[in-house]
């Protein structure tokens, strides 16, 4: 019987050994997670339990000596310890809160006096992304770019970027202009005075050899001008990586550069700034940037930097690394622009001491020879556009295989305006060996889930529709937000929802029928029924008319018939019959015939039909007007006097209302253009104008356009004096030997030597290609009104096939002049 019942007691002490460590397990747990560990229950309860665990058998004594350790840890003795989240551990949003008042008490103070900044900061259109349709882009991966785009553009610069979308919602008339434009003059006229003071235009084209080309230009409405165009083609990398995934991955260094090139907006309170142009630096990685002597930057992500000064002065810019020799440069800074370097720190002395300095370098660092990387592959989950640093450079976009990582331990994170920085300070990365990041991001934005029974309900938040529930409304900012049905069929009372950062508010609706229904009948079978803005067309005698609830005026008409008015009162959700009897005939008819050009026809003030048109009118006397929908046409107005059952016919005609132009510019032989329409060259006298609204454009070749917007009325002559047109800058490209291709921006412009003299201001990339030699390029600048001469470096034949005789014979010119010199040895010792 010992024996039997020794196991059962053994087995028992187990059992209460394992619910003791794990009761003291999970309280120790809740301790950690809420941030405090009382030491007057701790010690005393973890000491008595190792005494009895101790004293009964020798199993327990392990667990005993585990509760020694973990009541003497200095961790236990801790009165007090600050919460820790792992990675992608989403923690209590009541301890985030209680903490942060704690540690902040002026947060919210702070956020405020944020949000109304954000309130005021000027807004950066981001027009439609052109995609050439030979890329053959589906439609996920051109949403895929637009937000990378996006997203891209609200990280760099002050602004508050707005789609044409959102100015659906915000501004609906500026929309309806904005979006019917075709070119940057509209844009400029229909942005004018608005708060959109610039604008960004985005277009991925095909390029050769299956490249993808990526052109950013940012406009100013202000200027009205476009600045330095950013232009970058990409290729295909070895793995698989296609061209587009490889521009999408890189194209937010472009947008960077394509945004800095605007000049500094104004302030909140609509004041120019102090600094209103900018200096664009590219340096390598870790170089000081001085101007006049103050170091006013340093170049860290992209290889970049800004620099905001005030305009029309020059500068002294000098790029400096340690060891190296500076490089500097004295640039004129215009007012209200944007100037782009590249400074390169170079070795300093003479070739000697160059190679003398590159061997002791070696000496110092013999690792650098042989440069071992290992593969870095981030993957988090959250969504596209997340930007991926390591140790403060730029590497790409999540998810994200990186194989140059060097090793030894680096600092990764992971950048995403929806989310909470996520950062890795200790990230081991090995030779020929794969390291993986993986977590969750903690988001910025908080979530509405809406519920309402039936489902299919319209779904208003702050007004805009959103959905038909069920519905999760995502990134939502946090704050209070005014939940709400609304739709054809039912609505709801305005629910108030604070939402909180990372946090899902569930709101549940009560629905209500939005309108009482009229079962209406009548004659004749196209009958019209109509009341408090609400129509409907019998279809067969009968239909369905729904009405908001209360006292409404009914009319139901029909064309030749006199219309029939009722009142009818109503109840939600009420149906009640509605019969408009059989209306009765008018046979007086009045026909208006086609004018020519499109309009309404009006009868004592009212617009009753488009031109032509047959309505019935009742006898009588009646003032009738055509008025056309040009502005530039006088309309048509008469007094009818109408007889019972009588037909009375008008033809009206429309008389032009025409005004003069008169325009002049410098110098004269400008062509000018109205609407798009070339109408002469200046000086320029019109006096045939239809009068309206016209877009004006003056053209010349070799100097910039101008344009501007003006309204010619009746009898009125216009005068426009153009200013000074801007000469633009004269390019010449010389490259031996003649006849090479010469691009300019990526585009062919002519065979070498070359001339252009209709470049706009701006930095190109100059290139000059031929079959079988060897390539040449440079960056230059174009200035308008200078002539910029570039002399490229020879070019050498990539085969032997095209080079010269005296390079295609081995020693050819030895022997030449070797054979010249016998023969003149030969003649000389025969005469002599």
């Amino acid at each position: 019987m010992t024996s039997s019942v020794k196991p059962r007691l053994y087995l028992a002490l187990k059992i209460l050994m394992k619910g003791v460590s794990d009761l003291l397990i999970e309280s120790h747990g809740l301790r950690i997670r809420h941030g405090f560990r009382p030491i007057a229950f701790t010690f005393p309860m973890n000491f008595l339990t190792m005494v009895l665990f101790y004293s009964l058998v020798k199993p327990c004594r392990s667990l005993a000596l585990l509760l020694l350790f973990s009541t003497l840890s200095p961790s236990a003795l801790a009165a007090e310890s600050q919460p820790e989240y792992g990675a992608g551990e989403v923690p209590n949003q009541v301890d985030l809160e209680e903490q942060d008042r704690a540690e902040n008490p002026g947060s919210e103070d702070k956020n405020a006096t944020r949000k109304a900044v954000e309130a005021k900061a000027p807004k950066l259109l981001l027009l439609p992304i052109y995609f050439d349709p030979k890329l053959k882009l589906g439609r996920d991966r051109q949403i895929s770019f637009f937000f990378a785009i996006k997203n891209a553009s609200r990280r760099e610069g002050s602004f508050r970027v707005r789609t044409l979308k959102d100015l659906e919602l915000e501004a609906e008339e500026l929309h309806r202009y904005a979006k019917i434009c075709r070119d940057d003059s509209c844009l400029y006229e229909a942005l004018a005075n608005t708060e959109l003071p610039h604008f960004l235009r985005v277009a991925v084209r095909a390029a050769d050899g299956g490249a993808v080309a990526v052109s950013v230009v940012a406009h100013s409405v202000e200027h009205r001008r476009a600045y330095q165009p950013v232009e970058a083609v990409y290729r295909s990398q070895e793995g698989g990586t296609s061209a587009v995934q490889v521009a999408r991955s890189r194209i937010a260094r472009l947008i960077r550069l394509g945004v800095w090139s605007l000049p500094p907006p104004r302030l909140p309170d609509g004041s120019p700034p102090v600094a209103d142009s900018a200096l664009i630096v590219e340096a390598p990685q870790g170089a000081f940037i001085s101007v006049d002597g103050v170091v006013r930057g340093e170049i860290s992500e992209h290889n970049m930097t800004r620099i905001e000064l005030p305009g029309a002065t020059s500068y002294q810019v000098k790029a400096e690394i340690e060891g190296l020799k500076p490089d500097e440069v004295k640039v004129d800074l215009g007012a209200a622009s944007t100037i782009r370097l590249k400074l390169e720190p170079s070795l300093s002395g003479t070739a000697e001491q160059v190679v003398q300095t590159l061997e002791d370098r070696t000496k110092e660092q013999p690792k650098a020879k042989k440069r071992n990387v290992g593969r870095l592959v981030v993957k988090m989950k959250v969504k596209p556009g997340a930007d991926v640093y390591l140790d403060g450079e730029w590497i790409g976009e999540n998810p994200l295989t990186y194989d140059q990582c060097p090793v030894g331990r680096h600092r990764v994170v992971v950048r995403h305006p929806l989310y909470y920085r996520l950062k890795r300070n200790d990230v081991l990365c090995r030779a020929n060996r794969e390291t993986r990041v993986e977590a969750s991001m903690l988001p910025r934005y908080g979530r509405i889930k809406v519920q309402t029974k039936p489902s299919g309900a319209g779904v208003l938040l702050d007004g805009d529709p959103v959905g038909k529930t069920p519905l999760v409304i995502d990134e939502v900012t946090s704050g209070t937000h005014r939940v709400q049905i609304q739709d054809d069929r039912f609505e709801s009372p305005v629910r108030r929802v604070k939402v909180v950062e990372h946090q899902t508010a569930s709101v549940w609706l009560p629905l209500r029928k939005r309108f009482g229904y009229l079962q209406v009948k009548g004659y004749p079978k196209d009958l019209t029924v109509s009341g408090r803005g609400r129509k409907i067309k019998l279809s067969g005698g009968e239909g369905i008319l729904a009405l908001p609830p209360g006292r409404t005026e009914v009319t139901c008409s029909a064309p030749f018939y006199k219309p029939v008015k009722r009142w009818v009162r109503l109840s939600r959700g009420q149906n009640w019959p509605f019969n408009c009897g059989e209306l009765q005939a008018i046979a007086t008819r009045l026909k208006v015939y086609d004018p020519g050009h499109p309009g309404r026809l009006v009868i004592d003030g009212k617009v009753v039909a488009r031109v032509p048109a047959e309505v019935a009118i009742e006898p009588g006397k009646h003032i009738v007007e055509v008025r056309p929908d040009a502005h530039s046409m006088k309309g048509y107005r008469t007094e009818v006097i109408v007889a019972d059952q009588d037909l009375v016919e008008i033809r009206p005609k429309f008389v032009f209302s025409v005004g003069g132009l008169k325009v002049g510019s410098q110098p004269a032989g400008a062509t000018v253009y109205l609407d798009g329409k070339e109408i002469g060259q200046t000086p320029l006298e019109k006096k045939d104008l239809p009068t309206g609204i016209y877009v004006l454009e003056i053209k010349l070749k070799g100097y910039d356009p101008y344009g501007r917007r003006l309204g010619i009325g009746e009898n009125e002559v216009v005068t426009i004096d153009a200013p000074a047109l801007k000469r633009r800058g004269v390019l010449r490209v010389e490259v031996q030997p003649a006849g090479a291709t010469i691009f300019v921006g990526g585009r062919p412009m002519g065979r070498s030597p070359l001339e252009l003299d209709d470049l706009p201001y701006g930095f190109y990339d100059v290139v000059a290609k031929r079959e079988g030699w060897t390539e040449r390029s440079v960056e230059v600048e174009v200035k308008d009104g200078e002539e910029t001469v570039i002399r490229l470096k020879p070019m050498r034949p990539l085969s032997l096939v095209n080079a010269p005789f005296y390079d295609r014979v081995h020693r050819g010119r030895l022997l030449l002049f070797g054979g010249l010199g016998l023969v003149a040895a030969g003649a000389g010792s025969y005469w002599g």
